[in-house]
């Protein structure tokens, strides 16, 4: 380490890696790792380096991806996905699926033959496909919304949607800040358009260097859809009062 915080960084890189082996070898003691599912992901991608007074030991790198976190360039929530499932999933196997945390409720509600209520909608889908080698059937793009983004530079609001190998993100027009969405909000968020896009091949293009045209592009309308579907679906909390 160059300095006491970046070896903290890693002291606590070492600990997470300490622990997660203890889970594994309690699976082993209990002889019920053949036929465990066991599941390591992150909720978003590095902090940047002292963006505030508490993320001095924020050394984290997102390797080749553009971004960090707060970010919705790839890195902001392109995470790692580990699973480990000896009596279905063979060791070293890779996968490029793209899948989301949102995905893992329905994934175990299959798993465990539960069921679903169907009076309300699941952003997620069952992944179980994946674990044969296959792609998964979803239902409607994978989308992330954060309307106080940051891109190194400045705080935005900003929405991104992956469809197959491409990606398109945009900026929500004309937004006032907005942390959380709620009552006070909403009504401007719902009436908001999006513009600015950019769209990527991921597949030539992971690290969102090149942007592609948009004038004939399908994917700005819809990510533009996509977007106002979730925000009707949207529960909206009471404003808090100041």
């Amino acid at each position: 380490a160059r300095n006491v915080d970046e070896a903290h960084y890693f002291a606590n890189v070492e600990n997470l890696d300490t622990a997660a082996g203890k889970l594994l070898d309690a699976l082993d003691r209990l002889k019920v790792s053949e036929n465990t599912l066991v599941v390591f992901t992150s909720d978003n991608g590095p902090e940047t380096l002292n963006r505030y007074k508490n993320a001095k030991r924020s050394y984290g790198t997102p390797g080749h991806l553009r971004g960090m976190k707060l970010h919705t360039h790839d890195a902001g929530f392109h995470v790692a996905g580990i699973m480990r499932w000896p009596a279905k999933i063979a060791g070293g196997t890779k996968c490029d699926v793209p899948v989301s945390s949102l995905d893992l409720l329905p994934t175990f509600a299959k798993l465990s033959g539960g069921q679903l209520p169907e009076d309300r909608i699941f952003d997620g889908t069952s992944i179980l496909s994946v674990f044969e080698g296959e792609s998964v059937d979803r239902a409607r793009p994978l989308l992330w919304a954060y309307y106080n983004s940051y891109d190194g530079k400045t705080y935005l609001p900003t929405v991104a949607m992956r469809d197959g190998n491409m990606k398109v993100r945009a900026i929500v027009q004309g937004l006032p800040k907005t942390e959380n969405i709620d009552g006070a909000n909403v009504l401007a968020l719902q009436n908001a358009v999006l513009g600015d896009f950019e769209i990527y091949d991921l597949s030539v293009d992971p690290s969102e260097q090149h942007p592609l045209p948009v004038e004939g592009s399908p994917l700005p309308d819809k990510l533009s859809k996509l977007h106002a579907e979730l925000l009707k679906d949207c529960h909206i909390w009471p404003a808090v009062e100041k």
